[in-house]
Parts: C-alpha cells; sequence; structure tokens
C-alpha cells in the first residue's frame, strides 16, 4: 500500500476527537505482531494488496489499487471504567466505521470505503477485548 495513503488512514482516525476521547488520546498506531503496549487503542496494518493498470498504463503510469485494511481495537477487562466491555469495544469500531466510511469527509485519495469482515475476541488469560476489523478501499496512484 502507498504511504502516503496508509498514513491519511492513520491520521484520519487520530483527528476524530470521539474516538481519541474514547481511547483517553491518540492511541492509533501502526500495528505489530502482538497485542500494543498502549491498551486501550487502536493498530492499523495491511492485511493484503492488489492493484491493476488502467488502459494506457505505460504512458500515464496510472493504477488502480484495491487493498485491505485491518484495524484492531484493543480494550482492557480488567478495568471497571469506559471501555472495558466488548459493548464497548464494538462502540469503538462504530466510531471507526463512522469516521473511515464518510463519503463528504473521505480519507484524502481514497474511495468506496466498505467494511469486509469483523471479529471480537476475548482474551481471557490478557483481559483484553481484541475486535478485528478489515476494510475494503480503493485509490488511484502514479508509478
Amino acid at each position: 500500500m502507498n504511504l502516503t495513503v496508509f498514513t491519511a488512514i492513520i491520521d484520519k482516525l487520530q483527528a476524530d476527537t470521539t474516538l481519541t476521547g474514547y481511547l483517553g488520546g491518540p492511541h492509533i498506531l501502526r500495528a505489530y505482531s502482538s497485542a500494543p503496549a498502549q491498551i486501550p487503542s487502536v493498530t492499523v496494518m495491511v492485511n493484503n494488496g492488489g492493484s491493476k493498470h488502467r488502459p494506457g498504463a505505460a504512458t500515464t503510469k496510472r493504477r488502480d489499487a484495491n487493498p485491505t485494511v485491518q484495524i484492531d481495537v484493543w480494550v482492557s477487562s480488567a478495568s471497571e471504567d469506559f471501555p472495558s466491555t466488548g459493548e464497548d469495544a464494538d462502540e469503538i469500531a462504530n466510531c471507526i466505521d463512522s469516521i473511515l466510511m464518510d463519503a463528504s469527509s473521505p480519507v484524502t485519495n481514497t474511495t468506496g470505503w466498505e467494511r469486509t469482515t469483523e471479529s471480537q475476541q476475548h482474551e481471557g488469560s490478557e483481559n483484553i477485548w481484541h475486535n478485528a476489523l478489515r476494510y475494503s478501499f480503493r485509490y488511484s496512484m502514479t508509478d
């Protein structure tokens, strides 16, 4: 995925005061292979990417990308305060939907946002609610 687009996704999420209020700050991070050190938080990673050249791409160098991004919501169930339940993690996921799928204020240079899958797990040994959200969208780029 284009780094500019990836950064625009994180910037868009961090700019939303409702989301950062739920998280207690701008805790929207690039994902790594394990749960983040900061919980509650949201992590973002590329799940897969693909692109196809437009007609005339040899001259224009334009192609269209249709990647999937995974956004994970991490909430501690060890607390009594919001957010601490699976329902709270769902509320944060719904907030992310409203940010990314708002056609009147899209993520810079992207279109067609759609949540394709969602799953929720409770990692009991770690006291963590974890929602994994996958979104597909489109953008164009120049090689």
